[in-house]
């Protein structure tokens, strides 16, 4: 069976789209995004943009970060984000600021 690349049709422009929204709407600045995610500032910039598509690590990575599926993230019928409510914003703040913390940037490339 042929390896294939299961990224190989998707909407990159959607994708960033979407993770913008939600990052905004998590009260996320790039930089602290793309620090949960492990890649660079500009490689999120990119994402966001859609200019690239990430790796399937990094794909992982953002559903992560983003509280949200894998599918959701790169199918726009997957899921509806929209219709989606955090119930309490605050606790999910921080929840993801302990998160933050718990990596020392100092170990970062």
């Amino acid at each position: 069976m042929a390896n294939r690349n299961i990224l190989a049709e998707y909407d990159a422009a959607y994708t960033g789209r979407l993770v913008k929204r939600i990052r905004k709407h998590m009260d996320l600045t790039v930089e602290q995004l793309a620090f949960m995610v492990g890649c660079s500032r500009n490689h999120m910039y990119s994402i966001e943009r859609g200019a690239v598509k990430p790796s399937l690590e990094t794909v992982m990575n953002l559903a992560k970060a983003l509280d949200i599926s894998v599918d959701e993230l790169l199918y726009p019928n997957a899921g509806n984000f929209e219709s989606q409510k955090i119930s309490d914003g605050e606790q999910l703040k921080k929840r993801i600021m302990m998160v933050l913390d718990m990596y020392d940037t100092s170990d970062q490339k």
